[in-house]
């Protein structure tokens, strides 16, 4: 900042207390001289083209309505309809987790962020990727009541566990247990 000589200052630029300052982008002297910008809620204060506004939002915060009176009012950790940014929404069965989108199957005792899932029954997190949450159903020959339990050849997964081929009404096969298999593989 130059002093005013004067009372004159380089285009541009107003004397203000006779210092020469751009009141167009001055914070502290915003439009002319003596002009302080409001405090901005979550964010900073900022002059541009002569008028107060939103500088900048503290982490987690937007300004999505664009009005210097509200400031940043929006978490866009959280909010569903500004997940991370203005206007992001989430899809069907997903939820704002510390703004990403994340498939909302997860458990309530498990706190949001923690990265940590709680899966629903027969469901789970098998890839550890928060984006498609319980992407893994426990009910298949290679998901068989847990990630990567695979059942053995021919075997099918019945309710979380391995049966030789589905026999005996679902029930899981074991030596010494009455009842009809199919034969199946030298099973009984």
């Amino acid at each position: 900042m130059a002093p005013c000589r004067g009372g004159a200052c380089p285009s541009g630029q107003s004397c203000c207390a006779d210092v020469c300052v751009d009141a167009r982008t001055s914070t502290n002297i915003c439009g002319g001289c003596g002009v302080v910008g409001p405090p901005v809620a979550h964010g900073s204060v900022g002059c541009i083209a002569s008028a107060c506004g939103v500088a900048a939002c503290d982490p987690g915060f937007a300004d999505c309505d664009g009005g210097a009176s509200t400031g940043c009012e929006t978490d866009v950790a959280t909010d569903p309809a500004q997940c991370g940014a203005c206007g992001v929404r989430f899809g069907p069965q997903q939820a704002c987790v510390g703004g990403v989108c994340t498939s909302a199957m997860r458990c309530p005792a498990v706190p949001c962020g923690s990265g940590q899932s709680c899966c629903g029954a027969g469901f789970a997190d098998c890839n550890g990727g928060l984006a498609d949450g319980c992407e893994t159903a426990l009910d298949s020959p290679t998901n068989c009541g847990a990630c990567g339990l695979v059942c053995p050849r021919g075997g099918a997964c019945v309710n979380g566990a391995c049966t030789p081929g589905g026999c005996n009404g679902g029930a899981p096969y074991a030596p010494g247990r009455t009842g009809t298999y199919l034969l199946r593989d030298g099973l009984r």
